[in-house]
C-alpha cells in the first residue's frame, strides 16, 4: 500500500480512467423508461448523458433518480429532465489533486476531456481511491466471467482459469506455467499489457479490453485467423 500511494503521486487521470471506447452513456433526448431498461443491461448507478454525440457531454443521470419519475410518466419525461451538472477535468491532471477536489466537491464521476476538449473517457472516485487500496467490489456487481461476443470471441475476466481456453476454443496453452488467462496474457507479452493493446498466442488473439498496473481485468478473446507460430504484442 506505501508502494501505491507513492505511485499515486505521479499519475494523471489519463492513467486510471476509463477510456472512452468503454464508456457507457446516452443520449439526453431518451426517454425514463428507456433509460430504465437500459440499466437492466446495463447496471450502472451514475451515466453520463450528451446531446448529440459523447464530445458534446451535458450532465450525468443517477440511476437513483429514475426513481423518483412516476411509472405513469415515464415515457414522456426525457433524461435531460432528470440530469446533474457534470464535472469536467483534463486527462493530464494529477490524480492526488482530483481525489482531494472530488472529495471537497462531494462528486463522484468526472467527464475527462483531452488538450482539444474531446472526450476521452470518464474516471470515478472509487478508481482513485482503487489506485492506493485495489479493487473495490460492488455487492451490486454481477458482471460474468465469460460472455458470448459475435460468432466466435468471448469477453473474459482475467481471473478465469486457464484451462476455460479448451472449453471454449480447443486450445491448451503450451509451455505455461499461468494458472488464470490474465497470468497467461501478461507472460506471453513478457509484462502487463494496459486497455487496447492485443497479444497473439497459440492461435488466439487476446484484446484488452480493461487493466491496471497491476493487473489484466477484462478481455476479449478470439481465434487468429492465419496463427502464427510467434507471439505477437501491438498496441
Amino acid at each position: 500500500m506505501i508502494h501505491s500511494v507513492v505511485q499515486f503521486g505521479d499519475k494523471i487521470v489519463r492513467d486510471v480512467m476509463t477510456p472512452r471506447p468503454q464508456v457507457f452513456a446516452v443520449p439526453a433526448d431518451t426517454t425514463v423508461e428507456k433509460f430504465t431498461e437500459m440499466l437492466r443491461e446495463r447496471p450502472y448507478s451514475r451515466v453520463p448523458v450528451y446531446e448529440e454525440n459523447l464530445d458534446q457531454a451535458v450532465g450525468i443521470v443517477f440511476a437513483h433518480d429514475v426513481l423518483q419519475v412516476a411509472d405513469a410518466d415515464a415515457d414522456k419525461r426525457l433524461v435531460r429532465d432528470i440530469m446533474r451538472p457534470a464535472m469536467f477535468v483534463p486527462e493530464v491532471k494529477k490524480v492526488n489533486e482530483l481525489l482531494r477536489e472530488m472529495q471537497r466537491e462531494k462528486v463522484h464521476m468526472a467527464v475527462v476531456i483531452d488538450e482539444y476538449g474531446a472526450v476521452s473517457g470518464i474516471v470515478t472516485i472509487e478508481d482513485l481511491v482503487e489506485q492506493i487500496i485495489g479493487e473495490i467490489s460492488d455487492e451490486h456487481e454481477t458482471v460474468p466471467e465469460v460472455v458470448k461476443d459475435g460468432h466466435d470471441g468471448y469477453i473474459v475476466s482475467g481471473n478465469v482459469d486457464v484451462d476455460r481456453l479448451a472449453d471454449l476454443f480447443g486450445v491448451h496453452p503450451q509451455d505455461s506455467g499461468a494458472a488464470t488467462i490474465a497470468g497467461l496474457v501478461s507472460e506471453a507479452a513478457g509484462r502487463i499489457p494496459q486497455a487496447g493493446e492485443i497479444v497473439e498466442a497459440d492461435g488466439l488473439r487476446y484484446e484488452i479490453l480493461q487493466s491496471t498496473d497491476r493487473r489484466i481485468d477484462r478481455i476479449r478473446v478470439t481465434p487468429v485467423a492465419h496463427p502464427h507460430s510467434a507471439e505477437k504484442v501491438r498496441a
